[in-house]
C-alpha cells in the first residue's frame, strides 16, 4: 500500500516518530522522481510514503536498496 505525503519533512517527522516508538523502517530514501519511507507490517508487507515533492534529477534513486526489493522478506 502507498500513502501520499506533501513533503520530505513529513517524512523526516514520520521517521522520527517511528525510531521513537521502536517501529522498524528504511532510512528516507530517493525513488525514482520523489523521497520515500518504507514501513513492514507484521506480516512484512511494505506500507510505502511518497512525497508529492520531487526532487532533481541530480539526485540518484536508490535502485536496489533491499526495502524497494519485494522478494527480500523484511520481518
Amino acid at each position: 500500500m502507498t500513502l501520499l505525503v506533501d513533503s520530505r519533512e513529513d517524512l523526516e517527522r514520520w521517521d522520527r516518530h517511528l525510531t521513537s516508538v521502536g517501529v522498524e523502517h528504511s532510512a528516507i530514501l530517493a525513488g525514482l522522481q520523489a523521497w520515500m519511507l518504507v514501513v513492514p507490517d507484521p506480516d512484512g508487507t511494505r506500507l510505502r510514503l511518497y512525497t508529492a515533492e520531487r526532487h532533481g534529477p541530480e539526485v540518484t534513486a536508490d535502485v536496489g536498496n533491499h526495502w524497494l526489493d519485494e522478494s527480500v522478506r523484511l520481518s
